[in-house]
């Protein structure tokens, strides 16, 4: 069953100025039986039978599961495909070093490969980051300790030792990494106190990060040996380096990583990006795209608030994403590049709330639209201009998509902004001269004179422009403008 070639669709039409650009390749859909496919899918295990259907009707094509036969026989019995984590399983040593990992691993891909349900193989979850944060924590850990400690001390040794300390938190604050960890093993003893394990220096850490990227390829080629038609997919957090993300990138179809902008700025932090903005969403598509050249990328959206995991913050971070902004996350990542969206977080809210309603409709109006997604671009150089206004652009348009299908054009135009733009869209294909482009779920349709049309965007907010309107069967109400 042919589900997994990688189907090489040249390039959406992009009218800004992205960063990385020149690295980022367009969206390359992955094909289940043949056809090239929009992947949408949820990050939750669901055993119920009535949330998997209405999973189904919204247009979701895969779902988490623990990888036993009877979770992929329901999933199969409501048309959906499974996506397994195979967790530590897939690190895979050097042969000599095997102490029966592959074997393990081969008993477990073989055991399920053969449904008809299996479809995605997912590494660890954020394997790169995991170890970088493991060693941040000691540093934390061990950091917060000492402070505790001299913060008990009285006289001319207090204030020397915190001197030592301040001295540290300076080096580790400009990079110097080791050298800070040298000072506090320094404290620790002046101290009397072993606070924690000898801690290993940045370059063991880094050694190890590199060492469990080979590991998981090693993992991710016997998967492919034994189901060539799986997608093998990794799923990062939103940091780390280029170099080090295509490292762990080489052997998957499908890469890219979660992101969760929802406060802007969570106590926990969602990423370190400079844009802390819901707009991240579509920075992070660009640069997964650069970490996994030639590769689908797969972005994980929020489905929570992230009070409901945990990190409320006195009321800042109670907010679930709206309608608008799970929206606007979905077409950010599209327009940048992604060829899957999954959504995080949905085990932590009830079926009943209006996030889980946003998600489904968001899927709904991505599926409707999925003919004219997954069709090959138009040759055509659009272009959008923005008029000038108070903020501080140049006058660059939102970022457009144009695509056909059949008799029918699709355009999608995305506003990444924090202001509203009055904009018009120039040199569009001769065939739609003198058609209507409806905005899809309102009831405004604009003529198309000499190539070009206008209209207006609100900040953070895509628009869908279609020949007909049957791409918004799926809409379940207008979008509320």
């Amino acid at each position: 069953m042919p589900k997994s070639s990688c189907i090489l669709i040249a390039a959406v039409l992009m009218i800004h100025t992205l960063d990385l650009a020149a690295q980022t390749p367009p969206n390359r859909w992955q094909s289940i039986h043949g056809q090239p496919r929009l992947i949408l899918g949820i990050y939750e295990a669901i055993t119920d039978d009535a949330v998997l259907a209405n999973l189904a009707d919204a247009g979701f094509n895969l779902v988490n599961t623990v990888g036993d036969s009877e979770s992929l026989d329901r999933l199969h019995r409501h048309g959906l495909y499974a996506w397994v984590n195979l967790g530590g399983d897939l690190a895979i040593p050097t042969p000599e070093k095997d102490t029966g990992q592959a074997e393990a691993l081969s008993a477990r891909i073989n055991r399920l490969k053969d449904h008809p349900a299996m479809l995605v193989w997912e590494g660890p979850d954020e394997p790169l980051w995991n170890i970088w944060y493991a060693r941040l924590n000691q540093y934390w850990k061990t950091k917060d300790t000492l402070e505790e400690l001299i913060d008990k001390l009285e006289g001319d040794e207090g204030v020397e030792l915190r001197g030592l300390l301040n001295r540290s938190n300076d080096l580790h604050a400009r990079g110097y990494l080791d050298q800070a960890d040298e000072l506090l093993n320094d404290l620790q003893l002046r101290l009397g106190e072993s606070v924690s394990e000898a801690l290993p220096t940045w370059a063991e850490v880094r050694r190890r990060a590199y060492a469990l990227g080979d590991a998981l390829t090693r993992g991710f080629k016997l998967v492919k040996q034994l189901d060539p038609n799986g997608i093998r997919w990794i799923n990062h957090a939103p940091r780390n380096s280029l170099a080090a993300l295509r490292h762990y990138n080489h052997e998957v179809e499908m890469a890219g990583c979660d992101i969760y902008p929802v406060s802007a700025r969570p106590i926990s932090g969602h990423s370190d990006l400079v844009n802390q903005l819901i707009s991240s969403a579509g920075a992070y598509t660009r640069r997964m795209a650069a970490a996994a050249p030639g590769k689908s990328v797969a972005m994980v959206l929020q489905g929570f608030a992230w009070a409901d995991i945990g990190h409320a913050d006195k009321g800042k971070n109670d907010n679930r994403p709206n309608f608008n902004q799970t929206r606007f996350m979905a077409y950010d990542a599209l327009l940048n590049g992604a060829a899957a969206i999954m959504w995080f977080g949905t085990a932590y809210i009830p079926k009943d709330c209006e996030l889980w309603q946003h998600i489904l409709a968001t899927a709904r109006e991505l599926r409707a639209l999925e003919p004219a997604l997954t069709a090959p671009p138009l040759e055509a150089s659009v272009h959008t201009r923005a008029e000038e206004i108070y903020g501080s652009h140049d006058g660059e348009g939102p970022t457009v998509m144009l695509r056909r299908t059949g008799e029918d054009y699709v355009l999608i135009a995305l506003n990444a902004t924090r202001h509203g733009l009055a904009f018009r869209v120039e040199d569009l294909p001769g065939p739609l001269d003198g058609r209507r482009l409806h905005r899809l779920g309102t009831e405004e349709s604009h003529l198309v004179t000499h190539g070009a049309f206008s209209d207006g965007i609100q900040a953070f907010d895509a628009h869908v422009y279609a020949t007909s309107r049957r791409f918004e069967r799926k809409y379940p109400y207008k979008t509320p403008r």
